[in-house]
């Protein structure tokens, strides 16, 4: 049964992505408009303009448990290339964590095919008081009108009130972009 569910959900996926028209949409230098991640997103996409901003949330239903897990965030970029992001993780209504995301682009090496920025994470556990921060490399590539990628490359350090652990992420994407004519 979580066999067919999990290929419902990726055919769902599939099925309702998003098209991009982000090719070559920004000027010489600042790079492509790439598409954001699923499950590790980015705050807003390399290079927002400021003044831009997002309000959204993802919701998950545990069928096992009877369990909602809500995630509402806001996102805004108050200068050019420079955003934040406030989320709170909840758990059946009750607030888990507290998230906080900074998110920059780089103003070196870009093309219009190349972008690169960094993103922190800092999170609060309620529950247990505990810390977890992340730092981040993000790097996206405009391969052409079809295809692009959008990698991440870092660290998460959590507890750290005590000893502390240090995990290697590592988060790779490839996107197929859809062509919609215009009306």
């Amino acid at each position: 049964m979580h066999k067919i569910i999990k290929i419902l959900c990726l055919l769902l996926f599939l099925a309702i992505s998003t098209p991009n028209h982000a090719y070559n949409q920004n000027k010489p230098g600042q790079g492509p408009r790439l598409p954001e991640p699923m499950v590790f997103d980015l705050v807003l996409p390399l290079g927002a303009k400021k003044g831009e901003y997002e309000f959204n949330s993802l919701s998950q239903y545990n069928l096992k448990h009877k369990s909602t897990d809500v995630n509402p965030e806001f996102e805004y970029a108050y200068a050019k290339g420079h955003d934040i992001e406030f989320e709170l993780p909840t758990h059946n209504s009750v607030t888990e964590a507290y998230k906080l995301s900074l998110q920059g682009t780089f103003n070196f090496l870009n093309t219009d095919r190349f972008i690169h920025g960094w993103q922190y994470i800092g999170e609060y556990h309620r529950k247990d008081k505990g810390y977890e921060n992340d730092l981040l490399h993000l790097f996206g590539y405009q391969f052409n009108e079809k295809w692009s990628t959008l990698n991440m490359a870092g660290f998460r350090l959590t507890d750290i009130k005590s000893k502390g652990v240090v995990d290697g992420l590592l988060n790779g994407n490839i996107f197929i972009h859809s062509q919609i004519d215009s009306c």
